[in-house]
């Protein structure tokens, strides 16, 4: 079984640790790794959860985002670490479908996640101000794109709601009209919406792959691919409608509260329910909204919340003796050495 954490789960395990102790985030990759491998489990990094946490090391270093997302970079790179030199890395939603429907391989695409590798193992060695300025370049540039992609995605959905409703107000759709929030809710619940996005996913993937040099498939074969996608794609997909749905509560401004974070999220799920190798993926996130969409799906099965995967390796009393500090650990290996044979 392959493992993908989304960044809140590193977050998640990094908790009570201060970047002053390295020792102690060695500490939880080397346990986290030791129960896995009892399990046949291995763990892959997700170029978004990567990018959402290296976007953060140019936030104030004395932000809380700032030291949270610099110890989840060193667990995450120890990870998901092959060796001394390399890592296991899951191909991106733009990689893995331009393969899948295309048969061709998104250079760009693969291009961007060698990069985020490379920073990310950098930094994971290394976790100081100076790593952190020697890649403040390729680090401005993964924080703009998820800046420019979300800002993207606001000024799209005003301009839809704009659109779909002559007498709409800055994040309010339909309000005091029952019969158009229903019409509104039915399609977005709708196979043609689900059609729709699995279309605009394919176009986007295929446009990238022209600027490559790459001819662009005919509007016909496209079509083809629709309703595979579809079917394919169905948890990101709930995501998506519940999502769209949100835009009928007054005041939901996507601009506020990382709301317009949603797009990561919906990417993500991406992964559930594939494979690599014939080895399932499992999505590891204590995100409700996500786990939700799996269920709805039934694939709930595929996704796994932090203290469920915790408690299932069985690491939450190791996790709590290395975060108490070297001596607490030690007592509770020794602990573990001494226990009875039954």
């Amino acid at each position: 079984m392959i493992v993908t954490g989304d960044t809140n789960f590193y977050r998640k395990i990094v908790e009570d640790v201060s970047i002053k102790k390295p020792w102690k985030l060695d500490a939880i990759a080397k346990e986290l790794i030791r129960a896995e491998k009892k399990k046949g489990i291995r763990a892959m990094m997700g170029s978004i959860a990567a990018s959402e946490l290296l976007s953060h090391l140019l936030d104030d270093s004395k932000s809380r985002d700032y030291r949270s997302c610099l110890k989840a970079c060193k667990v995450m790179y120890n990870h998901c670490r092959e060796d001394k030199n390399s890592f296991r890395l899951l191909p991106s939603p733009q990689t893995q479908i331009a393969k899948e429907y295309f048969g061709k391989i998104n250079l760009s695409a693969i291009k961007t996640q060698q990069i985020l590798g490379v920073v990310m193992s950098h930094v994971a060695k290394k976790p100081k101000s100076k790593t952190i300025t020697k890649f403040s370049n390729e680090l401005t540039q993964v924080k703009d794109h998820i800046k420019d992609t979300e800002q993207c995605l606001i000024n799209e959905v005003l301009g839809m709601c704009r659109q779909i409703d002559p007498n709409y107000t800055v994040w309010h759709l339909f309000v005091g009209d029952k019969t158009k929030r229903a019409a509104y809710l039915n399609f977005i619940r709708s196979q043609t919406f689900k059609e729709q996005t699995a279309c605009a996913m394919l176009i986007a993937v295929n446009m990238q792959l022209t600027q490559q040099g790459i001819m662009p498939q005919t509007p016909a074969v496209t079509q083809q691919m629709i309703n595979t996608f579809v079917l394919s794609y169905q948890v990101a997909l709930s995501l998506r409608e519940f999502f769209f749905s949100q835009f009928l509560t007054p005041g939901f401004d996507l601009s506020t509260k990382s709301r317009a974070n949603y797009l990561w999220d919906e990417q993500i799920l991406y992964f559930v329910d594939k494979q690599v190798d014939n080895e399932d993926i499992v999505l590891l996130t204590s995100d409700k909204k996500m786990c939700d969409a799996a269920q709805t799906c039934n694939v709930r099965n595929k996704v796994k919340k932090y203290d469920e995967y915790i408690t299932e390796l069985g690491l939450a009393p190791v996790f709590q003796a290395i975060k108490k500090g070297r001596c607490s650990f030690l007592i509770y290996r020794l602990k573990r050495c001494l226990r009875p044979i039954r």
